[in-house]
């Protein structure tokens, strides 16, 4: 599903406190630090869902995103290079695409179904389990700031209707309460990228059979973190470059023409209704 993959290396080891159930760190621009897991084995935490978080954080995750920006070609280093050093510093954190880079995270997740990843009822119910959290935050994240929620309504809401405990759970709703809207725009990259992705099978009909689904990727992934308009702009570009290759090869040649003639019709359209307002125009003086 990917092309040109960077040889950038991963390493897993032990998180130093007692935090989520991991992160990762990426690696240094020049290689000398390999991208980093961090596992939580400092508490009982739950490990039914660590299939779908190791393909968030790690391959074809984070890790995978950070090693095509830091070997990227012809964007700035802070594009290459996410700065953790204020992370929580919000709102004074140099600008942090958000829905791009967790929306590629929660991308991922889904991508373990197409990879085969999961390998039992469990992680599959891990998988599952975490995308009823995240639709379950985007209630809290709108309650907390919008609703007037209290930090214990929204605690009582995600027991409730997720698989994780209170204790679990307070954790996050802290962090919740303190970056608003956060947590729903790792939703919002994730719907975008999904949409594009459908739109380039619908408009390129030898999607499936020339594997485009790689450059697809290439396209998100080779260009750096960035804003979701800027990442749908580049998707425009890579969409008109291929169907401008299809009609070079006569390939896919129907849906160029239904475009063209679908266009000839919008403009023939436009011409009468001009045509027709300057009569009537005509007519009243």
């Amino acid at each position: 599903m990917f092309e040109n993959i960077p040889n950038f290396p991963l390493k897993i080891e032990k998180m130093l406190y007692d935090g989520p159930n991991g992160i990762y760190k990426n690696g240094a621009p020049d290689g000398s630090r390999p991208g980093i897991f961090y596992a939580n084995v400092n508490s009982k935490v739950p490990t039914f869902d660590m299939a779908a978080l190791l393909l968030h954080e790690t391959d074809p995750g984070h890790h995978l995103q950070d090693s095509y920006a830091l070997t990227a070609q012809g964007i700035p280093i802070f594009r290459k290079v996410t700065d953790f050093s204020k992370y929580f510093g919000v709102p004074l954190h140099f600008p942090f695409y958000t829905a791009y880079s967790e929306g590629w995270g929660l991308y991922s997740e889904d991508l373990g179904e197409d990879l085969n990843i999961f390998k039992d009822d469990m992680e599959r119910f891990g998988k599952y389990g975490l995308e009823i959290f995240r639709a379950a935050r985007l209630v809290v994240d709108t309650g907390i700031h919008a609703k007037n929620w209290s930090r214990d309504h929204a605690i009582e809401y995600m027991t409730n209707y997720t698989a994780y405990t209170p204790e679990f759970i307070a954790k996050e709703i802290d962090r919740y309460s303190t970056w608003p809207a956060q947590a729903t725009t790792y939703m919002i990259g994730k719907l975008k990228i999904r949409e594009l992705r459908k739109r380039a099978s619908e408009r390129l009909c030898n999607f499936e059979k020339d594997k485009l689904i790689k450059p697809l990727h290439s396209v998100i992934l080779s260009n750096g973190a960035m804003p979701i308009s800027v990442m749908q702009d580049e998707f425009n570009e890579w969409i008109k470059m291929e169907l401008l290759k299809n009609v070079r090869k006569g390939t896919c040649v129907k849906d160029v023409t239904d475009r063209v003639e679908q266009f000839h019709n919008i403009q023939s359209f436009v011409i009468f209704m001009c045509t027709f307002i300057a009569v009537l125009y005509t007519t009243d003086v």
